[in-house]
């Protein structure tokens, strides 16, 4: 039974070689991340409550006889499963399109680790980060790659989006969902674009069109029927998609439109759902998409300044102009607004325009 420390891995190592049968930490919170595990470390290693560790280090003291014992590993239910961390980014892009495509984990993930252990043998720990969630999709893509050769790199990013599990999560946050492997290896229908964004909406007269292509990357002939999804505000928003029933033969591609009114402003900033894309006989395809009913309110140019401080080398009356153009808003989450064009006017002191 000893304390955290500053080290408690080499801890734990010289008390399993010194014939520890387990060793119990107590005290200060854990560095983050998982203890380094060495071949020689055979004592399981856990950690207590430092109440309940100073009251069986007292009895101890006081002659009383104590036992320790320590049971299999449990597993309990994770509240967090199917939700996302917090340190992952959030969407939409800057045109107002879905992002990120899809989501795969990045909480404590096993994986290898750089160098090797005091016995010489190899480093195992967890990592967390969207680093790892990265490298997941991208192993993901090669072995589908590998799958499914004969298909180009917008297909297989289709798959990869449009068969990953949906759950609970928004679309500004998981995108498709989380991917599936398995889905996306059996899919029959590829979309692009893999994602839709209908950009900002204009009024109780506004409308837009999309444009989608779907392909038949199957071995059959295909029946599909197209049709159109809403999350939450369904009937702030209406579809129509031509054709919405079809044949595509196989390798055959075909061009679908919809169009998406929405005469009323809806209570939320952003509104998602999917299009649907639905063989006979397998699996559906969805294509999220998002409709932005507000902007984020930002002041864009938050600071402009001009200064006459001389400098070297120079001009004979110089001029720096500094602008912090785009600002962060904390709008559903923490969204980027970035200046898409800066024009800046030239006038002379008695106001005449220069350029």
């Amino acid at each position: 039974v000893i304390p955290v420390g500053s080290d408690p891995q080499a801890a734990s190592i010289a008390a399993s070689r010194a014939g520890a049968a387990a060793v119990i930490l107590y005290g200060d919170s854990l560095p983050p991340g998982s203890l380094r595990v060495a071949e020689d470390q055979t004592a399981p290693v856990v950690v207590v409550p430092t109440a309940a560790a100073v009251e069986l280090l007292a009895a101890q003291r006081a002659g009383i006889d104590v036992g320790i014992a320590i049971g299999a590993g449990r597993g309990d239910a994770n509240p967090e499963r199917g939700f996302v961390a917090g340190f992952s980014s959030q969407g939409l892009a800057f045109d107002g399109s879905v992002k990120p495509d899809v989501a795969a984990p990045g909480v404590a993930l096993a994986t290898a680790e750089p160098g090797t252990a005091t016995d010489g043998s190899p480093l195992y720990g967890t990592v967390n980060g969207t680093s790892g969630a990265a490298a997941t999709v991208a192993g993901a893509a090669a072995l589908l790659a590998q799958m499914r050769p004969s298909l180009d790199g917008p297909s297989l990013d289709s798959l990869l989006v449009g068969y990953a599990q949906r759950g609970g999560a928004p679309a500004t946050q998981v995108g498709g969902g989380t991917l599936r492997l398995g889905a996306s290896a059996v899919g029959e229908v590829a979309a692009q674009p893999a994602t839709l964004g209908f950009g900002l909406w204009g009024g109780e007269r506004w409308h837009g069109t999309r444009t989608i292509v779907v392909r038949n990357v199957s071995t059959r002939a295909l029946r599909l029927s197209v049709s159109a999804t809403t999350t939450g505000e369904s009937e702030a928003v209406g579809f129509t998609i031509k054709p919405n029933d079809l044949v595509l033969g196989i390798g055959r591609a075909k061009r679908i439109k919809i169009r998406v009114v929405a005469p009323a402003e809806a209570r939320s900033r952003v509104l998602t759902g999917a299009i649907q894309v639905s063989p006979n006989g397998s699996s559906t395809l969805r294509v999220p998409w998002a409709l932005v009913f507000k902007a984020p309110r930002a002041n864009l140019l938050a600071r402009v300044t001009l200064s006459d401080a001389s400098f070297a080398p120079s001009d004979t009356n110089p001029a720096v102009l500094t602008v912090q153009a785009g600002n962060v808003v904390r709008d559903d989450g923490i969204q980027i607004a970035p200046v898409s064009r800066l024009d800046v006017l030239l006038y002379s002191a008695s106001g005449e325009y220069r350029g």
